[in-house]
Formats: structure tokens, sequence, C-alpha cells
């Protein structure tokens, strides 16, 4: 019996409890149990309006943080576009494009051959004797001045210009003439010792005027030679072989000859 009674009162004890919850919940609530059971037609009486309080919002507070940040604007200087002052290129001259010729245009020309011109041989002056003979019939010997082509034998050169001749183009040899034998050659020639060794042809040995012009043509030979400083006489020479006399008239040739020997 006892634990009945317990469980009774403990009973009474939740309800008390929550009609005390119910009724300050209902005091709490009234305005709004109220206004519901107007609308619900329930009770007759007017709608209080719930105004809500509302507490004006604070305005925020704006921390300023402790730190403040510098900004630091870096204004970068602005660089001037640098001017390039180009020199013009001068441009390659183009190779000229020759036209193809087809191998069946193509004309073959002949090549012309350009001679070189011939270097202009040196000249010399030697000096050759001739004869002049005058209305007495007498003979005089007259040394003139030739130019002619230098040649590496000099003598040679002189004992050849003898044998031509006068020549009637120059006025110094206009009236001169010569008593060498037509047809005579020089066949060599060489210089020892002073001593100008000639040998001629045997056209040399026959002259048609005796012995004044065996003479004659003796003395134009040796006064030709001895004209160069190295040849002080002559030695004559018939197709090589020394001979002692010449002509039929006997003129000594066996020995040297020089100016003073006729």
């Amino acid at each position: 019996m006892a634990n009945k009674k317990k469980k009774t009162g403990i009973g009474f004890a939740v309800w008390l409890i929550a009609a005390i919850v119910i009724i300050i919940v209902f005091l709490v609530k009234w305005e709004t149990i109220h206004n519901n059971l107007i609308r619900a037609g329930i009770l007759q009486g007017t709608i209080t309006e719930e105004v809500e309080k509302t507490e004006p919002e604070k305005p925020k507070k704006i921390e300023s943080s402790k730190k403040q940040e510098t900004v630091t604007l870096k204004v970068q200087e602005e660089k001037k576009p640098e001017v390039k002052v180009e020199t013009p290129k001068q441009e390659a001259p183009k190779p000229e494009v020759k036209p193809e010729v087809k191998e069946e245009e193509k004309v073959t020309k002949p090549v012309e051959k350009v001679e070189e011109p011939k270097p202009v041989p040196a000249n010399t002056k030697v000096n050759l004797c001739f004869v002049m003979i005058d209305a007495n019939g007498s003979v005089n010997y007259k040394t003139v001045t030739r130019t002619t082509a230098k040649t590496d034998s000099p003598l040679t050169n002189a004992i050849n210009q003898l044998l031509e001749g006068p020549s009637f183009q120059s006025a110094a040899e206009k009236n001169c003439t010569t008593l060498i034998p037509n047809g005579t050659k020089l066949l060599g020639a060489s210089v020892k010792d002073g001593v100008a060794t000639l040998n001629f042809n045997d056209a040399f040995e026959f002259n048609p005027d005796g012995i004044e012009g065996y003479l004659g043509q003796l003395k134009q030979v040796i006064n030709t030679a001895t004209e160069f400083s190295s040849v002080k006489s002559v030695q004559f020479l018939i197709n090589g072989q020394k001979k002692e006399y010449l002509g039929s008239d006997g003129v000594w040739i066996g020995t040297p000859l020089g100016r003073g020997s006729f």
C-alpha cells in the first residue's frame, strides 16, 4: 500500500508541474493565442498586432587593422621608344640573267685571234765606209752613219749593211758607191785579241775593176770593221780558208790587215 501511495504522489507532482508550465506558457503566449482564436472565429475582438521591438542595429565598428597597409604605387617611367636610324642597305647588283639559248639556236662564232703588238726593236747607229769617185776618176773614201735595227752582233750587222751598198734615199749616201763585188756574202764573223776574222763567199774573190777594185773593197771592209774599238785589224777568209793573195793581180791577204796596211 505504501508503494502505491508513493507512485500516486509522484504522478501528481509531475502533472502539477506540467500544468504550471502550461499556465506559464499560456500567459507568455496569451496575445498570440488570443489573436489566433479571433482569426479562427472562436473569440470576437480586435487583433492586437505584435510589434516586435527590434533593436536598432548597432553600427558595426570597422576595426582598423593595427597595421595599416601601405600601398606603394610604383610609377614606372615610360621608356621612350628608341629610334633606330637604319642606313639604307645597298642592294647588291643583280646578276644579269642571260636568256637561255637553245642548242639549235647556238651559233658557233669563230674565235678571233688578237695578235699582240710586236715589240719595236731598238735602233742603233753604224759607221759604214763607201767610195766616192770624182771627175778625174780619183777614188775617195767616205764614212757615213746609218741608223739600223740593233742586233746581238754589231760587227756582223755593220758588214751586212756595208754589203747592201749605199742608200739613195739618204742625203749622206746619195753620191756614194761601192767597190765590193756583187753577190758577196758574209759567212761568219768573230773577234779575238783585236783581230776580226771575216769569212766571205767566193764572190768576194773576183773584182771586175782590177787592182783598184781589190784595194777599194779591202779598204771599205777594214775601215768599217775598225770603227769598233775592239777591232784593230781584219783577217780575210774565202769560204773558210785563209789565202795569201786576193784575185789574179795578187793583193796580199795572208795576214791581218789594218788601216795602215795600204
